[in-house]
């Protein structure tokens, strides 16, 4: 599983981080310069090279402090007792500094470690690292992808299906 997932993650070696979302709580991270493409609903727009969407326990460090991980997406820095401002959790508050942070200077990538379960380690420069780890059976679902949004062709999906090889 290792070799595979290595494989899978080997053409982000060199680019540069552009950007993370969400969408609930799958985290987007975006790599590579945006090029053109034909938007699905409407006019022309972009897109990254590459993105890699997690959908397990993922967390972002800078040297041995964590930045911004999977269950900051359930918490909010603001407090209980104002539950009309709780849309917005810690995961939105961090990520938006580091967006712009990423902005000015986007980190990238070093080096990637895989392991025998899927996970994986993303090396960037200034001793930003992205880490995914499936932890759950991974016959109950979708651990993470990784696809090239302008090509819109196959995606590499863990775990791969049991025809994959």
């Amino acid at each position: 599983m290792k070799r595979i997932t290595l494989h899978a993650l080997k053409p982000l070696l060199g680019l540069p981080l552009r950007g993370l979302g969400r969408s609930a709580n799958l985290l987007s991270v975006h790599f590579g310069n945006l090029r053109e493409m034909s938007a699905r609903e409407g006019g022309p727009g972009t897109a990254p090279e590459w993105t890699i969407q997690i959908q397990c326990p993922w967390r972002i460090s800078q040297g041995s402090r964590i930045v911004v991980a999977y269950r900051d997406f359930y918490f909010s820095d603001v407090p209980l007792k104002n539950v009309a401002v709780m849309t917005k959790s810690r995961f939105d508050s961090v990520i938006a500094g580091l967006c712009a942070e990423f902005a000015e200077i986007p980190p990238v990538v070093r080096r990637l470690e895989t392991d025998d379960t899927g996970g994986f380690s993303i090396h960037l420069s200034d001793d930003y690292c992205l880490e995914a780890f499936p932890a759950e059976n991974t016959e109950s679902g979708k651990c993470w992808r990784i696809f090239e949004p302008v090509a819109q062709g196959q995606s590499f999906v863990f775990p791969p299906s049991e025809d994959f090889t």
